[in-house]
Order: structure tokens, then C-alpha cells, then sequence
């Protein structure tokens, strides 16, 4: 009842609520990972930065404690991987650069098909402008999963960087396939026309953006 509870909420928008719903669940369940990955995703929502990464930090703790035993498995594994990752998220937040890469390399060591880790790489590298290395990170994440917008975004937004604007049409346009509300596609391909001296187009794909619409895309 009460994961069902929390999950309302996130959806909602309402995370301070969803908080206070981890914060029941974990007062029967201290060590629950699952509850405490939530937890961390709706107090970085809330931008309580420092208590969502005591909490990502507190999933990893308990792996190194219990790293001898049966958990460390592949389902423990992929919380670890996901803890490292949302680490880094957090991390990236506060403009901890190169924290957040070591985080992300951390979660891809533990789980080599985590793909969220492998595209939070990316648009960490992008802002970087390490361009051919987030490219590869995005490739990467598509092959493991080929139907998340957010990558597919992201690798047409490097496309564009890298004056390839065929291969950036063709990935903005398999994002908005996923997901047609994708605001941050719609912004990239107004930066595609612009590059391109199509004014009326890009303006046309910001307009877009300005109509209402709401959707959450979680990161867990």
C-alpha cells in the first residue's frame, strides 16, 4: 500500500509527500534499498541535494557491508549500479564534474548494462564537450536499450555539435517517436534548423514546447 502510495505521489509532483511515504516505509524496513532509491529520487525533486546524496550514499554503504554475503548478487548489483548512478545525478547538480563521471563509471563497473547510467555519462561528457566520448556513451545505452527518448535526444543533440545533421534529424525524430512530448527534443531540433538558417522551423519547434503539458520521467 504504501509503494503504491509513494508511486501516486511521485507522479503527482507531489515529493515532499512521497518523502514522508519512504519515510514510513523505511521506519519499519531501515534497510530496504529500493524504498531508499526512491527516497533519494523525490529529496533530489525536492532540491534537499545533500540529503539525497547521504542517501544514495547510505544504498552503497550497505552493499560494502554486505558484500560478502549471498546478496551480492545480480539484483543487488543493479541497486548498487543504480545508487552510484543517482549519485552521480545528484553530483551533476551541483556542478561536481568529474565526481559525477567517477560515479557513473562506478555504476557502469557494476552493472555494465545500466543503461541510465551509461546515458547520464553522456550528457555529462556533453556538457564537457567531450563530444565523441558521450557519443559513444549514447550508442552504448541504445544497444541496450533502444526505445528511451532521453538518449536518443541526447545523441542527436552531439550529432548536431558534430555537424551531422542527417544522423541528429534521424535521432530527434526516434525520440519524439517515443515520446512526442519530449520538450528538450523539440529544443534540439529548433537548434538543428537554427544551424541550418531554417528560422520559421526552429520557431516553429519551440511553439511546441509552449503549449501545456505535463509528464514526469523518472530517472529509477
Amino acid at each position: 500500500a504504501l509503494n503504491n502510495k509513494r508511486w501516486s505521489l511521485t507522479r503527482l509532483n507531489r515529493h515532499e509527500d512521497a518523502v514522508k511515504c519512504c519515510n514510513q516505509f523505511l521506519a519499519i524496513e531501515p534497510q530496504n534499498e529500493t524504498f531508499m532509491l526512491h527516497k533519494g529520487y523525490s529529496l533530489k525533486m525536492c532540491n534537499r541535494l545533500e540529503e539525497a546524496l547521504a542517501t544514495y550514499e547510505g544504498i552503497i554503504e550497505n552493499y560494502n557491508n554486505r558484500k560478502e554475503t549471498a546478496l551480492k548478487g545480480l539484483e543487488y548489483a543493479k541497486i548498487l549500479s543504480k545508487a552510484w548512478s543517482a549519485k552521480g545525478w545528484v553530483l551533476a547538480a551541483m556542478d561536481r564534474g568529474d565526481e559525477t563521471l567517477a560515479c557513473y563509471d562506478k555504476a557502469i563497473e557494476a552493472w555494465s548494462e545500466n543503461e541510465l547510467a551509461l546515458t547520464n555519462k553522456g550528457d555529462a561528457l556533453r556538457v564537457m564537450n567531450r563530444n565523441e566520448e558521450a557519443l559513444a556513451c549514447y550508442d552504448k545505452a541504445i544497444k541496450i536499450n533502444p526505445n528511451d527518448a532521453s538518449t536518443w535526444s541526447g545523441k542527436g543533440n552531439i550529432e548536431i555539435k558534430l555537424g551531422r545533421y542527417i544522423e541528429a534529424n534521424e535521432s530527434l525524430d526516434r525520440a519524439l517517436e517515443i515520446d512526442d512530448w519530449h520538450e528538450l527534443t523539440y529544443v534540439n531540433k529548433a537548434e538543428l534548423y537554427s544551424r541550418q538558417d531554417d528560422t520559421l522551423n526552429a520557431e516553429r519547434q519551440l511553439n511546441i514546447i509552449l503549449e501545456p503539458v505535463s509528464y514526469t520521467h523518472l530517472t529509477l
